[in-house]
């Protein structure tokens, strides 16, 4: 029986997912590309069987829910893909707009802002195009696909992931794979770890990809932001990162509760 996978349509997951789109290892799933926002969506109305789903989405979702493990998306330092941008000085900002696609990254903004940045601005949803969203609000938060394409277009930006490490010397998780406990087989969790090892194998092979889907960027910018900016490995510092977040979060309202950390076998 084919299960749906919901899959974040961005770059950074291609190395997660590379491997099942190519059948190696031969495999059963059909993938959904989706936002980050709609992947968590489809997952809690049971609509798809597993989900790239954000992080802040598995506390927050009213499931008997479980992790895929040793596989994320996370940043040992600095993402290039999860940017605040701005024009004026940081602690005369009052209004953000942020990316409506997101959700981890927006709790992880409102963090920073209260714990790093010591400013507690208004909250605004926009689509993800930097130049309207500065046209009403002081700073932009964007993500993805977005966010990678401008980065180096603005000097005054701070990376999200690298100010969460400065803050806690810790990995910042962004996206997990998440689905109802009884939702894989065993033999269907390893198709996933081994999708993401051939996918890691084949980074050369993702780079061409998506330099022939978008050639403004070489295969060497893409090499580069998969192997030096984004991280797939669920280890202990990122389960310890990842712990840190969802304490952080609870104690900020942002969530209802500190979720125990449940992995398929």
């Amino acid at each position: 029986m084919q299960k749906n996978l919901g899959v974040v349509g961005y770059v950074n997951s291609l190395p997660l997912v590379f491997g099942l789109l190519q059948q190696k290892p031969k495999n059963n799933f059909n993938l959904i590309f989706d936002t980050p926002r709609l992947c968590s969506q489809k997952l809690s109305e049971n609509k798809i069987s597993l989900g790239l789903i954000p992080s802040i989405e598995f506390a927050r979702i009213e499931e008997s829910l479980a992790i895929v493990p040793n596989l994320c998306i996370a940043s040992q330092e600095y993402v290039k893909s999860v940017e605040l941008f701005f024009r004026k000085d940081l602690r005369q900002i009052k209004k953000i707009a942020v990316d409506y696609s997101s959700k981890t990254s927006v709790a992880l903004l409102k963090i920073l802002c209260l714990e790093l940045y010591k400013i507690n601005p208004e909250f605004v949803e926009c689509r993800p195009n930097v130049e309207e969203m500065l046209k009403i609000a002081d700073a932009a938060l964007v993500i993805g696909d977005s966010a990678l394409y401008s980065h180096d277009s603005y000097d005054l930006k701070f990376d999200l992931a690298e100010d969460w490490v400065a803050m806690t010397g810790l990995p910042f998780v962004f996206a997990l794979w998440v689905g109802k406990k009884d939702s894989l087989t065993k033999e269907e969790v390893k198709l996933l770890q081994k999708s993401k090892d051939f996918g890691m194998k084949n980074i050369d092979l993702i780079s061409q990809v998506c330099n022939k889907q978008n050639p403004n960027f070489a295969p060497e910018f893409y090499e580069k932001y998969f192997t030096e900016n984004i991280s797939y490995e669920l280890g202990k510092r990122e389960k310890k990162g990842l712990t840190t977040f969802y304490e952080l979060a609870f104690a900020h309202g942002l969530t209802e509760q500190i979720p125990d950390l449940k992995f398929f076998e």
